[in-house]
């Protein structure tokens, strides 16, 4: 087996690893994402310890991306102000050599969003955060593709991760994808790795949901306890609730 397999690097004590250097450094995060969800997209990644910043002002996209260790470009409300910060602030990134994920919401929905994101993925995001529709739609290529679903999955030209984790109250709160690429961002930033940034983010994140239903009365009861879960859990507790299989491509 290749010594650079996925299933040698993506172990249980390695996804531990890197959610405690998370937890430690507390990387900054630039997120150009959309108006519905900015305040659960700070909050979780307040409760993981990064610090979110959201401007898309022409006047100050560029200082705010330099000083980011990492960018969420996030397409759920593409207007006109958004563009022009996504096409500032991943030239920044690039020129510092800085990772930046695309969630690529809704572009099985919308033609011109499905265009304009095509000549994002030209621009080598990290990691694209998506469901399955805007999988199909975009194409799978040879970039890490983080696919939520019923059992999360993250594709690399090495080979296929699947992680079992997460409720469905998940999917009745407004943003939680969004914030949830918010997290594999802010996990960029503390690795050069970008399958073990969305393994990671998808097993912390899987996990807190499991911890979180299991007291919680509804979503809404839940949305608070999944802030407080996240922000509790430990690397050890991640390493030991892990429920991943690897498919290593030959």
């Amino acid at each position: 087996m290749a010594q650079d397999s996925l299933s040698r690097i993506l172990t249980a004590q390695a996804l531990a690893a890197l959610w405690a250097r998370l937890k430690e450094q507390g990387p900054r995060v630039h997120c150009i994402t959309n108006s519905v969800v900015q305040n659960l997209t700070a909050n979780i990644l307040l409760a993981v310890g990064a610090v979110p910043s959201m401007s898309t002002d022409a006047n100050e996209i560029a200082d705010f991306s330099r000083s980011a260790q990492a960018l969420l470009v996030n397409l759920g409300t593409l207007d006109a102000e958004r563009r022009h910060a996504i096409a500032t602030a991943i030239p920044v990134m690039a020129a510092h050599g800085k990772a930046w994920v695309l969630d690529p919401v809704m572009v099985d929905r919308a033609p011109h969003r499905l265009a304009y994101a095509r000549t994002l993925l030209a621009q080598s995001p990290a990691i694209i955060r998506a469901n399955q529709a805007e999988m199909d739609v975009l194409g799978d290529g040879d970039s890490v593709w983080a696919i939520s679903g019923k059992m999360d999955r993250v594709h690399t030209p090495q080979g296929v991760v699947t992680l079992k984790h997460g409720h469905a109250y998940g999917s009745m709160i407004t943003g939680g994808g969004c914030a949830l690429s918010a997290i594999m961002a802010a996990l960029t930033a503390v690795t050069d790795n970008p399958a073990l940034a969305a393994a990671t983010g998808f097993a912390a994140y899987g996990i807190a949901q499991d911890i979180a239903a299991r007291e919680a009365d509804g979503p809404g009861s839940f949305a608070v306890r999944l802030l407080d879960e996240l922000a509790n859990l430990t690397p050890e507790r991640l390493a030991y609730d892990l429920s991943m299989q690897i498919e290593d491509y030959p």
